[in-house]
């Protein structure tokens, strides 16, 4: 009889194990499903998705963050807000969610708070390309041109085809009389080009 309640016991913990992995499985695959309609900018269905996916699974930061983000696309500011404090209350390393609320305080033109949050996804990650792009604007609104150029000429290493940071700097030349890199920018801008900025220096 005791053998046969432990093998049941067992048989218990097996079945629902594999019931949590089938789980995990369908949010991984609901958040996969949702970013395909993300980034072909369905930001509504996507967020349905995405919001499925936190259901199964409250602990997903990177779920919570994408419907923050599709909130933030979707122009609802403080629903986006509270999605990536959620996301980072999970996890506050989650650079989607870091990135997403800087941007959100920018939109709200506290351009000294977002301004620190940019530095600090920078910091996370090295080759983010448009931390970079906001970072360079925030110091240009600083009146810190010199480190802004450095900012925008490493937005486009890390991201040749983010097209901003090249106008951005090419008007940063324009206004000190540097006719030929600005109109090397706005070619290479224009022709989606996957040189470096190294190349027309």
């Amino acid at each position: 009889m005791l053998r046969s309640s432990i093998f049941m016991y067992f048989l218990l913990i097996v079945f629902s194990l594999l019931s949590c992995d089938n789980r995990e499985r369908e949010d991984l695959v609901l958040l996969e499903n949702g970013k395909t309609l993300f980034f072909g900018q369905d930001y509504q269905k996507a967020q349905t998705l995405f919001s499925q996916a936190a259901t199964i699974n409250p602990r997903n930061d990177v779920a919570i963050a994408y419907v923050g983000f599709c909130d933030y696309y979707l122009q609802n500011n403080r629903e986006a807000f509270i999605n990536f404090d959620k996301a980072l209350g999970i996890n506050n390393s989650n650079n989607i969610a870091l990135f997403g609320k800087a941007l959100v305080i920018w939109r709200l033109e506290d351009y000294a708070s977002a301004f620190v949050l940019f530095d600090s996804v920078i910091n996370s990650n090295q080759n983010h390309d448009k931390a970079y792009y906001y970072r360079a604007m925030g110091r240009l609104k600083f009146l810190d041109t010199i480190n802004a150029i450095h900012d925008l000429e490493k937005a486009i290493q890390n991201g040749s085809e983010y097209v901003e940071p090249y106008y951005l700097l090419s008007s940063i030349y324009l206004n000190r009389h540097k006719k030929n890199k600005a109109d090397s920018l706005i070619r290479l801008a224009s022709q989606n080009n996957q040189h470096i900025i190294q190349d027309f220096y």
